[in-house]
């Protein structure tokens, strides 16, 4: 599971062992939205802006803007 916050931190869990994330990551702000790929990458979007990771390294993999 990932969750985000206005502490602009990407946190990983994994719900099957204790309750303290196995990964955190800072991001440039709060993701009002987070989506898991089925190859491991994870989404987030944040205002106009889409982000991809690689959750398993903390990579970001994309960056992407939207213009209006």
């Amino acid at each position: 599971m990932a969750t985000s916050g206005m502490d602009r931190k990407i946190k990983i869990w994994d719900l099957r062992k204790n309750y303290t994330p196995v990964s955190e990551f800072k991001v440039p702000a709060g993701a009002s939205s987070l989506h898991f790929s089925s190859t491991g990458l994870l989404a987030a979007s944040m205002g106009n802006t889409a982000y991809v990771y690689k959750v398993s390294t903390v990579i970001m993999k994309l960056n992407h803007v939207l213009l209006c």
